[in-house]
């Protein structure tokens, strides 16, 4: 049986995060790759999803833009 000392909740934490902002960042390198073969290629296979990509992004922004409106017009003096 192996022995383990007390281990701080803290380390545990970063850890995690460290290893989910690993695997976000390596699924975003693989996805920018196969985007740019495929375009390269004159693929089609992320056509349908570029599309639905700009359009959440466009969306993302104009939420975005509209709620900095907002906040600005309620501390406008």
């Amino acid at each position: 049986m192996y022995r383990t000392g007390f281990v701080p909740q803290q380390y545990v934490v970063d850890a995690i995060c460290e290893s989910r902002f690993k695997r976000e960042q390596s699924a975003r390198r693989n996805y920018q790759r196969n985007v740019y073969e495929s375009i390269e290629y004159n693929d089609n296979r992320f056509d349908n999803m570029l599309h639905n990509e700009m359009d959440i992004l466009k969306r993302g922004i104009e939420d975005d833009e509209s709620r900095k409106i907002r906040t600005f017009n309620r501390y406008e003096c």
